[in-house]
């Protein structure tokens, strides 16, 4: 109902409103947002979403849609009266599109290369599966996991939407194949009413990073989620299973109980123990993971779940896939949301040729579509610290808040000594509240200090490119780093798995498969491996240890296994017990497995050795 609020001005409840609603209501009500809107100037697109959001909401207030010309009207007065009224922003933003070789480039990385994540190994996951299943069937996130405006009403992919099945196969040495079929009823617009939608996919032992059934095996091993009268336990009970001659399949069946769990899961929610109590994983979560994998492999647009979904949509558009499939495929009505909302915005004919009557130059195109022809792994992550800190001091709003709170907080000094005896002082609540908007203030300036300073670096970089080259200078090259450079052991093998896209060459049928059967039981390992709380501590036990006791023979060993709370106890521990992070002459690094050989020498002084526990080690004392 908080959609309906902006129609309180009628002197009766929104949702009496709503049922005898006229234009001039919504006319009135779209004013309203626009005048108190947070974000000035509005792209006239923000404004007609806003009335698509009411229709959806009077749809599903009144179970009946807004005529047709009350929505030709609406768009009238939005073109002609509020656009230049409230100087509505009108450019296009582009539209990224995301191709097979931008999957295989973000899949690699996401698999192989992102060292820095240290999140709950489900979540890496899920996230590789859910780019495989919007990719390969172009359906909308909402159709797949939860998403906001539909939260808490569990409307998302089950297992029983779910068929892992096996099948005969003569491509396969072994006869057998297993496929995955995913059927989906929350199609945007009639959410489990129109007539279901079922996709099929099937694994790819040659090329796993675009297996989603690899994917789906792992999740349900993880929820043990086979009937147990199947017995199967291992990937091997799987492929061990033949095709009777006399059917087609042998469908695998899951237990009763977690057919109504979600297939996409927030582990958070409740423990590992009690699978099918768990929520469903939100879009929020999973649009973050998206955006930031997008970041870290160096990709200069932003990367969301439409990016994918207009990629599957433009692979769609080809002669084999009729107009009336496509439309079944992405959920369209008809035919013009495609041409107006998913088609490429980069022409994929070649006109020149076909002008000139010469061959044809489709790789000049295929490379120039793709959403990673201007990706540079070299990217930066993060902005110079000296660079935020100037921003911040130059915003007005920032620095005349910062001196509100300054005077309020000299204030209640005063007065109560300490802040915490202000209770519930007036001034004590506009306090917090000022803390709060001075911290929204401070992220919302670093994000567009990141967006600038990366916009900057991706126009730049071709032009230094070419400068270092006319001086002479080699083309730059990448050294490709191998994938052992992860905290835990699992991730690590994960990584090795997918880099060497290798597998058993053997003609035995038990063996062929092995490092296929082994990916699964990594992958269902990392299903159930929790982020490590503390990364700068001892690798094997995960445990906050202190390097500097660890490393010192006169040390007992009860103080060399003793376990701080945190980091920032083990940081004060390190200050008050160990003078050797403030001595003016040579020290060591208490690491033994310190991977940087010069410092098993010396290190200058303990200043030196605080930047190196900082930059190798990860360790801020």
């Amino acid at each position: 109902m908080n959609k309906l609020q902006g129609l309180s001005y009628i002197q009766r409840s929104p949702t009496e409103a709503f049922h005898s609603i006229e234009v001039r209501d919504i006319k009135q009500y779209l004013t309203f947002r626009c005048i108190h809107s947070k974000k000035k100037p509005l792209h006239r697109s923000t404004v007609e979403t806003y009335f698509k959001t009411l229709q959806m909401t009077y749809a599903s207030t009144t179970n009946k849609e807004l005529g047709k010309m009350i929505n030709v009207e609406i768009h009238e007065y939005i073109k002609k009266k509020l656009t230049p009224h409230f100087k509505l922003l009108q450019q296009q933003k582009t539209k990224a599109t995301c191709c097979v070789a931008d999957l295989y480039k973000l899949l690699r990385h996401h698999w192989c290369d992102d060292t820095e994540a240290n999140y709950h190994g489900r979540y890496v996951v899920q996230t590789a599966f859910l780019m495989q299943l919007i990719a390969f069937t172009s359906s909308r996130p909402g159709a797949l996991i939860e998403q906001n405006c539909y939260k808490s009403l569990k409307e998302v992919l089950r297992y029983k939407d779910m068929q892992l099945s096996i099948l005969r196969d003569k491509h396969n040495e072994d006869g057998t194949i297993v496929v995955l079929e995913v059927t989906t009823t929350y199609l945007k617009g009639a959410r489990n009413t129109k007539e279901p939608v079922t996709y099929l996919m099937y694994e790819q032992r040659d090329n796993p990073l675009f297996c989603p059934v690899l994917n789906m095996l792992a999740l349900a091993f993880a929820d043990n989620a086979f009937l147990e009268n199947s017995l199967i336990t291992e990937p091997e009970d799987i492929y061990d299973c033949k095709v009777p001659g006399y059917l087609e399949r042998v469908d695998i069946r899951w237990k009763p109980e977690i057919l109504e769990t979600p297939v996409f899961q927030d582990v958070t929610s409740r423990p590992n123990d009690n699978v099918s109590g768990r929520d469903a994983w939100s879009f929020t979560s999973f649009n973050y993971y998206l955006k930031r994998l997008g970041k870290i492999a160096g990709f200069p647009e932003v990367l969301t779940s439409y990016a994918l979904r207009r990629g599957a949509g433009n692979a769609l558009d080809c002669p084999q896939v009729t107009e009336a499939q496509r439309n079944q495929l992405m959920g369209h009505a008809r035919a013009k949301t495609f041409q107006k909302y998913y088609i490429s915005q980069k022409v994929k004919v070649d006109s020149q040729s076909l002008f000139l009557g010469t061959v044809s130059r489709d790789d000049l195109f295929e490379t120039i579509g793709q959403m990673g022809s201007r990706r540079n792994p070299l990217a930066p992550k993060t902005v110079p610290p000296h660079i935020v800190n100037e921003l911040l001091e130059k915003d007005s709003k920032l620095v005349s808040m910062n001196a509100k709170k300054s005077d309020l907080h000299n204030a209640l000094k005063a007065e109560y000594v300490t802040l915490t005896k202000a209770g519930d002082d007036d001034r004590k609540n506009e306090y917090d509240k000022l803390t709060r908007k001075i911290r929204t203030r401070k992220k919302t300036l670093e994000q567009k200090a990141l967006k600038d300073y990366r916009a900057k670096f991706f126009y730049d970089a071709p032009t230094i490119e070419m400068a270092r080259q006319k001086r002479g200078e080699a083309p730059s090259t990448l050294e490709p780093t191998p994938p052992t450079n992860f905290v835990q052991p699992t991730r690590t093998q994960v990584a090795q798995y997918f880099a060497s896209n290798t597998d058993s060459k053997t003609d035995d049928s038990k063996t062929k498969y092995s490092a296929w059967f082994d990916a699964v039981r990594l992958l269902r390992d990392l299903c159930l491996q929790r982020p490590l709380i503390h990364k700068v501590n001892c690798h094997e036990t995960g445990k906050v240890l202190c390097p500097f006791c660890i490393a010192c023979p006169p040390v007992r060993q009860s103080d060399k296994d003793h376990v701080f709370h945190s980091i920032y106890s083990l940081r004060t521990h390190i200050q008050r017990q160990h003078p050797e992070i403030c001595s003016a002459g040579p020290v060591y690094c208490p690491y033994a497995d310190c991977p940087y050989a010069a410092c098993r020498q010396y290190l200058d002084n303990g200043d030196h050795l605080k930047n190196h526990l900082i930059t190798k080690h990860g360790l801020t004392v």
